[in-house]
């Protein structure tokens, strides 16, 4: 899983650096989920962007992605934050469903059929 703020329509310098210091052998052939947080929609266009640093990467992005905006969390009685809001929470269930099936398929050798979760 890639998970980044959204910082001027793109992902975090941090996650730059940290997929930067990758040896190349890291993604090669694994599925990987994305998600981004941003505030509003706008942040899908991060999870494109880390979709290509992906494939360069060599891993398989699956189809499904987790983008969220602050609507999307509540407060908690400690001030933390807990995503809440129905629809994000179902794609954040087919992100992970998608990640364990495709993980399966890989590890057996069954034919992948992405989006298929």
């Amino acid at each position: 899983m890639l998970a980044t703020p959204t910082y001027h329509g793109s992902f975090s310098g941090v996650l730059k650096n940290a997929l930067d210091h990758l040896a190349g052998h890291e993604l090669r052939g694994k599925p990987v989920g994305l998600l981004a947080h941003g505030e509003n929609l706008t942040a899908v266009q991060v999870c494109d962007a880390l979709r290509t640093v992906v494939r360069a990467l060599k891993g398989m992005a699956v189809p499904e992605q987790l983008v969220t905006v602050p609507g999307d969390f509540d407060r908690v009685g400690n001030g933390q934050r807990l995503l809440t809001a129905p629809p994000a929470l179902d794609r954040l269930d087919a992100l992970c469903r998608s990640l364990v099936t495709v993980t399966r398929q890989l590890a057996t050798g069954e034919a992948i059929g992405i989006g298929t979760a």
